[in-house]
């Protein structure tokens, strides 16, 4: 695109007035009802897959990120494979301070994925889930105040333990269900999840420390035996004030790899912040979100990108900083009221020369 087409395009968007904002969010899912959709996290023992992208604007170091913090309730949390004459499908079941739970791998007429919760019990679809030889394939869904965690497991892996912020240890063993090896626990979403170990008879194949968000655990990447993941960090991406609320966004980064926390109905993470990348362009968002007072984007952008300015169809327009994170790319995020869109968007490098041009997005 020529600078003369850019300059046609802003005189037809008539951008009157320029408003700042600083980075928004991203977030973490809320799930509501008894049906929820399944988030997968696949990783091989030896670590990685899974895609994700975050952001990040006034970086704040912090040595605990992601880390779990004090369990002031007293759980009891158990789990077992299932027994003789036990539920067909079932994968695990167990207790939560005396409440009986079960998770559940069950065909489902008309679905081919997804997860119902009634009450304490998980049934989930068998859909495209699978693990490679050595591999752990999480799922995870949540309900209340309980998280439920489901794996695919590879050939090979003949245990999981999973570790408690209580110091309760669990060990999984692999029951197969149509046709594939599971493993499943539940636990409390206020009970961090320390680590998860899978093992090949007495050898670990790989270890994975889970994100502890505001919902639960994700599993995000799984690590070579004695490899050291990434160090742990914390970023403010943004914040602002949208329909009279206070927002504010925080990327974390550790050897789960990279997570965001913020506003909103989506959660994002990836195995490592390197994949912070856009699709062949110079800036493209990965995720959205609308809520009763407007709508999240965030988006990622090419190192050289330090702020994107996007047309709106109020007639303003809205500057937001790139910023970067840690060992990956830019990132950036922003939030517009119901009822605004986006209409173009330009980047710019640090020497304020634009660098990209494209359409506005819409969500979904």
């Amino acid at each position: 695109m020529s600078v003369k087409d850019e300059q046609e395009i802003r005189e037809r968007l008539r951008v009157l007035e320029t408003v700042e904002v600083s980075p928004a969010p991203y977030l973490t899912a809320v799930r509501r009802g008894k049906s929820v959709r399944l988030r997968r996290r696949a990783f091989a023992a030896a670590g990685v897959a899974a895609v994700v992208v975050l952001g990040v604007l006034v970086p704040r170091l912090v040595s605990l990120a992601g880390q779990p913090g004090p369990v002031t309730p007293r759980y009891n949390v158990t789990v077992h494979q299932p027994a003789p004459g036990s539920p067909s499908g079932q994968v695990a079941w167990g207790t939560i301070n005396g409440k009986r739970w079960q998770v559940r791998v069950v065909a489902m007429r008309g679905l081919s994925n997804g997860c119902t919760i009634i009450g304490q019990d998980l049934e989930c679809v068998p859909g495209e889930a699978s693990a490679s030889p050595g591999q752990v394939s999480f799922v995870d869904a949540r309900s209340g105040g309980t998280q439920f965690q489901l794996a695919a497991v590879g050939a090979g892996v003949t245990k999981v333990t999973v570790t408690l912020g209580n110091g309760t240890e669990l060990t999984l063993r692999p029951t197969a269900v149509d046709g594939k090896d599971w493993v499943a626990f539940a636990a409390p979403t206020r009970l961090p999840v320390i680590r998860a170990v899978s093992f090949a008879g007495t050898r670990e194949l790989g270890y994975a420390i889970p994100y502890n968000g505001a919902s639960g655990a994700q599993f995000v990447a799984w690590l070579r035996p004695g490899q050291r993941g990434t160090a742990r960090a914390a970023y403010r991406i943004g914040s602002g004030t949208l329909g009279g609320k206070h927002w504010s966004s925080w990327a974390y980064v550790g050897p789960w790899g990279a997570c965001v926390e913020g506003v909103g109905g989506a959660s994002w993470c990836a195995p490592s912040p390197a994949d912070i990348r856009p699709d062949n362009s110079p800036t493209s968002y990965f995720t959205c979100s609308p809520g009763g007072q407007g709508v999240w984007f965030a988006a990622a952008a090419q190192p050289s990108v330090v702020r994107v300015r996007f047309g709106l169809s109020d007639g303003r327009s809205l500057s937001v900083a790139a910023v970067r994170i840690a060992g990956g790319g830019r990132a950036y995020a922003f939030a517009v009221p119901n009822g605004v869109r986006l209409q173009i968007w330009d980047a710019y490098n640090a020497a304020g020369k634009i660098v990209g041009v494209g359409p506005g997005w819409k969500c979904g």
